[in-house]
């Protein structure tokens, strides 16, 4: 039997089925495996299995809006026209654990992102107050519980799902993760990939390619391509 040649008639040529079987035979190729890598290397890696949050976010009830922490019914009827009174005899700021409230009738100064403080269940806006003294407010709009009040676990409960095994990490992810104290985040082994540019032609694009030579372009640009 002939050995096979090209289209050239050039001999010496593998057959395909023989090509596929060195290659197959040649490397060893294994399942993608995950691993924990650093959260601040995990941009663009993609999650190997589902993440579940480890706790609650947030862990505390915090204020969104700068105001008075208070119970909510202590400002029930109080309008523009007919204001309510609360005594300020105590203030809440960021970073602060608070480990008592104010007493009924009375209230806790609190910036936004502030813990609330026992006892209180609202913040009432600093837009609907008036002070009369530095112990003293006028109330000029009632608030409900829960007003302006971010709960325990209302971004994200313990055990529920964070990201999804197959998801792509982005910048907000990981500030998500951040949040929830994760540190190592398990994803995919980045899988290893080869390029033989092949010819007798070609040149590595650096070099100056001699009359009837060209430099690799499709390596680098495949390259590039499998990186992105």
């Amino acid at each position: 039997m002939n050995a096979p040649v090209d289209m050239l008639g050039r001999g010496q040529i593998t057959p395909v089925a023989e090509a596929l079987w060195l290659m197959k035979t040649g490397l060893a190729v294994s399942p993608v495996e995950g691993e924990d890598i650093p959260l601040d290397d995990a941009l663009g890696r993609i999650v190997a299995w589902d993440i579940l949050s480890p706790e609650n976010l947030p862990p505390y009830p915090r204020s969104t809006m700068d105001g008075y922490a208070l119970r909510g019914k202590d400002t029930y009827g109080a309008t523009e026209c007919l204001p309510g009174y609360l005594e300020v005899t105590g203030e809440v700021t960021r970073g602060e654990f608070p480990s008592d409230g104010p007493d009924r009738g009375c209230c806790y100064k609190i910036a936004t992102g502030g813990i609330l403080p026992p006892h209180t269940n609202a913040v009432l806006m600093f837009e609907y107050t008036v002070p009369v003294d530095e112990g003293l407010i006028e109330v000029m709009k009632q608030v409900a519980e829960g007003a302006n009040v971010i709960g325990v676990g209302d971004d994200i409960r313990k055990g529920d799902l964070v990201l999804g095994k197959g998801h792509q990490l982005r910048p907000q992810d990981l500030g998500l993760l951040a949040g929830l104290g994760i540190d190592m985040v398990p994803v995919y082994r980045q899988v290893r990939v080869a390029i033989l540019s092949t010819g007798d032609e070609i040149v590595h694009y650096a070099e100056r390619p001699a009359p009837g030579k060209v430099r690799d372009i499709n390596g680098i640009n495949l390259a590039g391509l499998v990186r992105e």
